[in-house]
């Protein structure tokens, strides 16, 4: 039994038998193709139904965008962790006002501002949809006042050098000294083991980068030795509490030769002998 192929007319010829093999596709089906392939992107081009519905899509997308940042100005500012920044110097670095998009903002740049003010040691911001921006800060803590030609600068804990001081950090004790700034930390917290003589310190004083003199407020100054001077300091402390050391006329307690106290008398007493 014979099979008719299909579409037998677009590749065979007249009284060809049909067992005789011939060509998959033939000629005319390839020219079929080309013209159908041709006509149809002429066609699609030329249907202003299908123009229409590409530019009213893309003309709706631009509406909803657009209307989205009308309606995402911002609007509130949290700040968390704030002590000693001002808002307003805050809103300057920031460049932020009722004006400014939401969907504008850009997080790592403001970041990049914040970490430009000296107080700041660490900072995180969050947008929240669709009026709030939510600003948390680590400050640098206050921690002493680094003696320089003009005056002083508050410094941390770390060393790092914070603001020049206005007045309102005169409750910090001072220090000073080529490089005092990064071991001030260590002696502070070695000093105020013996509290009774730490209230009494005003000023610390780094010596040719190896060892440090302790200025009381009553103007006696401690020279403390290089080696195990937190051995030295407690030994003061109990001198004081027996003989009262530092309520006596002296400038000076030199404590650098082990077991050794060496008293100058005060400059003031030599002048009332004087006379």
């Amino acid at each position: 039994m014979r099979l008719i192929p299909l579409f037998k007319f677009l590749y065979t010829k007249k009284n060809e038998p049909y067992h005789k093999p011939k060509k998959i596709v033939g000629s005319k089906l390839i020219i079929l193709f080309i013209l159908l392939a041709a006509i149809t992107p002429i066609w699609f081009l030329t249907d202003n139904n299908h123009l229409f519905s590409l530019e009213s899509y893309f003309d709706n997308s631009n509406f909803k965008f657009t209307n989205l940042g009308t309606r995402t100005k911002l609007k509130e500012i949290h700040l968390i962790g704030r002590e000693n920044i001002s808002k307003e110097l805050l809103i300057q670095k920031l460049e932020l006002n009722s004006q400014t998009s939401m969907i504008s903002i850009n997080l790592k740049s403001l970041n990049e501002k914040l970490q430009s003010i000296n107080w700041i040691k660490s900072s995180v911001i969050e947008r929240r949809l669709p009026h709030t921006i939510i600003i948390k800060l680590e400050e640098h803590k206050p921690f002493a006042l680094l003696q320089v030609s003009d005056g002083h600068i508050v410094i941390s804990s770390e060393g790092t050098k914070i603001i020049k001081d206005n007045g309102k950090f005169g409750y910090l004790p001072v220090i000073n000294g080529n490089g005092s700034e990064k071991y001030a930390s260590k002696m502070l917290d070695m000093l105020s083991s013996e509290p009774n003589l730490f209230h009494q310190v005003w000023a610390i004083s780094f010596v040719s980068k190896r060892r440090w003199d302790v200025s009381l407020r009553s103007g006696i100054k401690i020279k403390l030795p290089e080696r195990d001077p937190s051995a030295a300091w407690t030994k003061l402390s109990e001198i004081d509490r027996l003989e009262a050391i530092l309520s006596r006329e002296v400038d000076v307690i030199d404590m650098r030769k082990k077991d050794h106290l060496v008293l100058t008398p005060s400059s003031r007493l030599h002048s009332e002998r004087s006379t």
